[in-house]
């Protein structure tokens, strides 16, 4: 179906997805994704519910709308290029009838796929001398018949974490988030860029991997591509984490500050970062002389970002020429020289309508302010 110019494909079904029966194509009414960084994705997809119409008689009867068995895929095609925006189960869905005729609707609400692994508390499933890489991937292989495709960063902790038995605590996800956490991790599905599968990808944020989109343009008169673009420079955000050391056999207590490693695994645009004003104690002490717990204790603080200036707006997909995507690079031009440059997409929902045109909504960000050189990398 083509929308505002925009093609639209949407597939629903039990286990494997398929397309949209004519009927229910003509009764869709709007398609809502969302997508955030550090955060699971999900979507709505509403329909109108005709008076005895394979939506009533058919589909709400029968198995075609389970929560948790009915998968959907979202896809639309810009520039004659398909970008997949949703991979995900229905979680539930939600019946508005109406005394007006054709006004009565269904909106379809779901999830991406690691919905499908914060159902089952497992609590208490041995995991001996097996380090958090092997730990993932012995998670992630039981929803490989999902299209679920494993992709797991080693784990600098490996020979340390290897030498204990370890116990899961909660869902798949929940554990699995835990163990990012500790590492200064992310954990996210990627479905736009592999084809049928999706990737469950457990690593450092790599901000030199990350796909390059170009310049939002503001302020320039009609090269301008976005409908309204803000800027936030919060200086609480940054901070300096200290951690208190003590061995067994001492009495003698000793702060050691953590450096981050931004820069490194994370990204840093701006050539002016912001100090960090704030400084965070950790609870208790860690003994130096156990590599386990000095590991567990600060692997997730140097990977951490800490991210100053965000971003937020809006724009017209069919002016801006291209699908902005979480966790891609984007440039932004017309904002002054203290926030122009290179920025991390760290939110985006999309909108979709019939007559009307496909809309986004987002959030930038990056550590530091002023782009310093005009030099600096902003994708045209």
């Amino acid at each position: 179906m083509i929308w505002g110019g925009i093609e639209l494909r949407v597939e629903v079904g039990p286990g494997v997805p398929r397309q949209l029966p004519p009927e229910l194509v003509e009764a869709l009414v709007s398609v809502q994704v969302s997508g955030t960084t550090g955060k699971r994705g999900g979507f709505q997809v509403t329909f109108r519910l005709d008076k005895g119409g394979t939506l009533e008689t058919l589909w709400l009867p029968g198995f075609e709308l389970e929560p948790f068995l009915t998968r959907v895929l979202i896809e639309v095609r810009v520039q004659g290029t398909w970008h997949r925006l949703m991979d995900g189960v229905l979680v539930k869905h939600d019946l508005s009838p109406s005394n007006e005729p054709g006004r009565s609707t269904l909106t379809l609400t779901g999830e991406d796929l690691t919905a499908l692994m914060d159902l089952i508390d497992l609590t208490g499933v041995p995991y001996p001398y097996v380090p958090t890489y092997g730990r993932v991937l012995a998670i992630l292989g039981k929803y490989a018949t999902y299209g679920v495709i494993p992709g797991v960063a080693p784990d600098p902790r490996m020979f340390v974490d290897f030498a204990c038995t370890n116990i899961q605590k909660g869902t798949d996800y929940a554990y699995i988030l835990k163990m990012a956490e500790d590492l200064g991790y992310v954990f996210h599905m990627d479905f736009d860029r592999f084809g049928n599968h999706s990737v469950a990808y457990l690593g450092p944020e790599l901000w030199f991997t990350m796909p390059s989109l170009p310049a939002l343009t503001v302020n320039m008169g009609v090269h301008s591509n976005v409908d309204e673009l803000t800027f936030s420079f919060d200086g609480r955000k940054k901070s300096t984490h200290v951690v208190w050391m003590q061995e067994s056999t001492s009495k003698v207590v000793f702060p050691i500050p953590i450096p981050t490693l931004e820069g490194v695994f994370g990204p840093v645009f701006g050539t002016k970062p912001q100090a960090m004003r704030r400084i965070v104690q950790s609870q208790g002490t860690i003994d130096p002389t156990r590599p386990a717990e000095l590991a567990k204790k600060i692997g997730g603080l140097l990977l951490k970002s800490q991210d100053a200036v965000t971003g937020s707006g809006s724009l017209d997909v069919m002016r801006y020429g291209h699908v902005l995507r979480e966790r891609s690079r984007v440039g932004v031009r017309g904002a002054s020289q203290t926030y122009d440059g290179t920025y991390v997409v760290s939110s985006v929902q999309h909108k979709l309508k019939p007559g009307e045109s496909y809309r986004q909504s987002f959030t930038l960000t990056r550590s530091g302010r002023s782009t310093g050189s005009p030099n600096e990398e902003v994708m045209i």
